[in-house]
């Protein structure tokens, strides 16, 4: 009987929660999506019942009385974040404006976003937050362009990947970042010494192959261009086999420091 209860939108709040067997699928879903369900419970079930959660009719009043009430879901799971499709609008809003930026820096990772928070996320403080946005391949001309310039080196570095095109190229190395600090060409010579061991390459093959595509022996004397030119090309190698203690992809999150 307890699930035609569930599904009767005048079952009380109190018979709902009595009623609610987290073991029942079938049921949890019905009072997901009842709209007598009190938050609390809504809460419980958006980790089993996300969509259900989000269809109930109750959600605009339950904002009157708990105005973060979309942040509460996200922090129960942010997965859906990733993971559900179609996602309404409301969510997404929560999602770029949530206090915990673990939460806004998932949404980087959302395929098929909206070209307006894509926009937002690149004008986020949090430098994490840029950075993880490059790594979104659905970014457009303008927002790559926007990040090519950041005050921030780790962002930069990540821009400049091997298939980037020479519009972007010029904004790298054009900007008052790029000729005042020397912090980005650094990170970009520490990360050919990084390519160089996942090519698993004897300095004598490094000096060679600096030597064809450059002219030079030691890539310390390449100009800034050149730096980023020979670090694309040798992101491009792939290598016979991976040395053990090293990853393949060496820009991820937790290679750089912020």
């Amino acid at each position: 009987m307890s699930l035609p209860e569930a599904l009767n939108p005048n079952t009380s709040a109190k018979r709902l929660q009595e009623i609610l067997d987290l073991d029942n699928p079938e049921l949890c879903q019905a009072v997901a999506i009842n709209p007598n369900s009190p938050p609390q419970v809504l809460l419980e079930l958006f980790t089993t019942c996300p969509l259900e959660v989000l269809k109930n009719l109750v959600l605009d009043l339950i904002l009157l009385e708990i105005p973060d009430f979309y942040e509460q879901l996200l922090s129960r799971n942010y997965a859906v974040l990733i993971d559900l499709e179609n996602l309404p609008e409301f969510i997404l809003e929560a999602a770029i404006n949530h206090p915990n930026l673990f939460i806004q820096r998932r949404l980087t990772l959302r395929h098929n976003l909206p070209e307006y928070y894509l926009e937002k996320l690149a004008d986020k403080a949090d430098d994490k937050t840029r950075y993880m946005l490059v790594q979104n391949q659905e970014l457009s001309m303008l927002i790559l362009e926007k990040l090519a310039a950041d005050r921030s080196p780790q962002v930069r570095l990540a821009v400049a990947n091997p298939n980037i095109n020479s519009r972007i190229i010029k904004i790298l190395f054009a900007g008052k970042n790029y000729q005042e600090n020397t912090d980005d060409l650094e990170r970009i010579k520490y990360a050919i010494e990084l390519e160089i061991k996942r090519l698993n390459w004897t300095e004598e093959i490094a000096q060679k192959s600096l030597k064809e595509k450059c002219d030079r022996t030691d890539f310390y004397s390449l100009t800034n261009r050149q730096l980023l030119e020979f670090w694309q090309y040798l992101k491009s190698l792939k290598p016979e086999r991976y040395p053990s203690s090293l990853r393949p992809n060496i820009f991820v999150l937790e290679d750089i420091p912020f």
